[in-house]
């Protein structure tokens, strides 16, 4: 059983989070089967003036098909909605995605993310997709099941 948690947070800096799922009750170490950062591009998750960014989200290659990456990207939708409830600020992720992982995409797709209108390839590659604030993904968290 994996679960979705937080395993990197620092208080007195607090621009940068770190969720992880990993199994603590595997026999041998906990098993870490993937990792999603979330950052601000201007100022602090306590002072929220920029948009929230997925700066990287990664699940191991072996876990493929396991839906492992939409428990992180929900874990981390959820984060920054309930800092946005606390704090205020724009209710806006982003994340720039590189065009050529399918499994990427269709992940953010999934979630209501939406790819830019003005995005050009960033550094030849990436494009930018976004969720904005008034997407029925954030009633989801509002009226949860």
């Amino acid at each position: 059983m994996f679960n979705a948690a937080t395993a990197l947070f620092n208080p007195d800096n607090q621009d940068l989070r770190m969720y992880a799922a990993v199994d603590y009750d595997s026999e041998e170490d906990p098993i870490l089967y993937g990792a999603v950062w979330i950052g601000m591009n201007e100022g602090r998750w306590v002072e929220p003036r920029g948009v929230y960014q997925i700066c990287y989200i990664a699940r191991a290659i072996k876990y493929r098909e396991c839906r492992i990456g939409d428990l992180l990207l929900g874990h981390a939708l959820y984060a920054c909605w309930m800092n946005h409830q606390r704090f205020g600020g724009l209710l806006r992720v982003t994340a720039l995605v590189d065009y050529r992982n399918e499994s990427s995409i269709k992940l953010f797709e999934r979630h209501g993310f939406t790819r830019m209108e003005h995005a050009d390839y960033i550094d030849g590659r990436y494009l930018e997709y976004a969720l904005p604030e008034d997407s029925p993904e954030w009633e989801n968290m509002r009226n949860p099941v």
